[in-house]
């Protein structure tokens, strides 16, 4: 078992270190650069450096500082990220013109370890769930590749982070709800990872009352689930007051938690003015920001709910209504579509949670066409989700035809077609020996692509090149079965 988790940790992980981008392109990512920036050399959590780069969304605090409308959850998760970017830049003989984006490029791969922990996470719970070690090593790939988590390893979003923490948060309600354990250790856990997904992003809070829900359906005692619920709320109001407490600390006012009024266009991100059908139809159906097309594996997660509703109804509770209370509440985002951003950015944290509704059809080993029809989901996931890897989804976005006049969403913008235009033209660039020539955002949207465009020594490109290609032998070494195989052939 053990092995199988780290076959799927390093496979995972080699292919988003080969694949992660080299920039940050995102005002959102270069805020929580600049949040880890700050903590890791002053111990605070303001962003004077953003105001200096023009690139700054937030409230200026009390004390005029500037200040970001993110929580310091993700950004604390980064700052070992960053300051290994720091100590590399200075120790590798990196020149002093490229080393921000060794800095960029150091924090930007703090999604691709968490997505790696991600995958093997998924593993983790389906085999909790009695799907067999194979299928569930091989549904945990297809997550990993066959849907935007890929893509969003290239970049600075909190979307992998709160997804992990979702997804564990479910692991340790899991434990919980379990008649013959009905500890509390469990709900404290998972009360801690809701917490810090509240503290990376104030709309998790909507989180939590589908995880407290999904406690009321518990096989316990009724005093028992009233206990863990109240234990639930007492976690999490722990993390709510510690936000409330740095939004007085910054601004004096508990409830401002350091979003600016108005962004381009004087749009208000702050209102619910969207209407409710709209937003629904954007995050289902759209060509741009579909969950269905951007991750076509959650239609058999939805066949795979009823199942799980009537075997585990707390997990099913808490895997579709997660979905339903996030889709619910950022239908009416004045910004549901996630800003510049590929598929249904704001979707991503819930997706594993209700990918989980997978297990019972594939736990049945004599039932052949789940598993025929997750091999089809994954080649239609990584054919939509490929382009968004190799080049850049802002390029495509920022040149026009996602936003109008306006800056409302352009809903007939068909995300997938144009990515892979981009990424043919590109890949024609390179054929012929110009895979260099396109200016430094742009082209192929690969780390050692844009290190060598910035002209950083070939030898270091070459020395992270090799130990991503080291960790992807290892994972193959290790993935299940390989030692079976070599025995046969002795």
């Amino acid at each position: 078992m053990k092995r199988s988790y780290a076959a799927l940790f390093l496979m995972t992980l080699s292919v988003f270190l080969l694949t992660t981008s080299g920039h940050l392109d995102v005002i959102d990512e270069y805020m929580i650069f600049f949040q880890a920036e700050s903590l890791a050399l002053r111990g605070s959590l303001a962003v004077p450096q953003a105001k200096q780069h023009d690139t700054w969304y937030g409230r200026e605090g009390m004390d005029g500082q500037p200040y970001t409308g993110y929580g310091p959850a993700h950004a604390w998760m980064v700052v070992p990220f960053y300051s290994l970017g720091r100590a590399a830049g200075e120790t590798l003989g990196v020149p002093e013109q490229s080393r921000d984006l060794i800095l960029y490029l150091g924090a930007i791969l703090s999604n691709s370890f968490l997505a790696a922990f991600l995958a093997c996470l998924f593993h983790y719970v389906l085999c909790r769930l009695d799907v067999p070690l194979r299928v569930s090593f091989a549904a945990s790939l297809v997550l990993a590749f066959a849907t935007p988590i890929w893509p969003y390893t290239g970049t600075l979003f909190s979307e992998i982070w709160t997804a992990l923490l979702l997804l564990a948060a479910l692991a340790f309600f899991e434990q919980a709800i379990r008649q013959e354990q009905g500890g509390y250790p469990g709900v404290v856990c998972c009360g801690i990872c809701l917490g810090l997904a509240l503290m990376s992003r104030p709309n998790h809070v909507v989180a939590i009352g589908v995880f407290a829900i999904g406690l009321m359906l518990a096989p316990l005692s009724r005093t028992r689930r009233l206990r863990q619920v109240v234990l639930l709320g007492g976690v999490t109001t722990l993390f709510l007051g510690a936000t409330l407490v740095l939004n007085y600390l910054h601004f004096h006012d508990v409830f401002q938690f350091g979003y600016a009024d108005q962004v381009e266009g004087g749009k208000i991100l702050t209102a619910f003015s969207t209407p409710l059908h709209l937003g629904l139809w954007g995050l289902f159906l759209s060509p741009g920001k579909s969950i269905f097309l951007f991750a076509p594996m959650v239609l058999l997660a939805l066949a795979g709910l009823p199942l799980l509703w009537h075997q585990r109804r707390p997990l099913a509770a808490v895997c579709g209504g997660c979905l339903i209370a996030y889709a619910l509440f950022l239908a009416r985002h004045t910004q549901w579509e996630g800003g510049y951003s590929w598929g249904p950015r704001y979707l991503l944290p819930v997706l594993p949670l209700l990918l989980v509704g997978i297990a019972p059809l594939l736990r049945n080993v004599h039932r052949r066409w789940p598993r025929k029809a997750l091999a089809v989901l994954c080649i239609l996931g990584v054919l939509i989700n490929l382009p968004a890897v190799f080049t850049s989804f802002f390029e495509i976005q920022s040149a026009g035809g996602y936003y109008d006049e306006h800056y409302d969403y352009l809903p007939d913008h068909n995300a997938v077609r144009a990515q892979w235009g981009l990424l043919f033209r590109y890949l024609g660039e390179a054929v012929r020996g110009q895979a260099l020539g396109s200016p430094l955002h742009q082209g192929l949207d690969l780390w050692f692509v844009t290190l060598l465009k910035d002209r950083v020594p070939p030898s270091l490109i070459l020395l992270g090149l090799s130990l991503a290609a080291a960790a992807l032998a290892g994972g193959m070494i290790l993935q299940p079965g390989s030692r079976s195989k070599k025995k046969g052939q002795l």
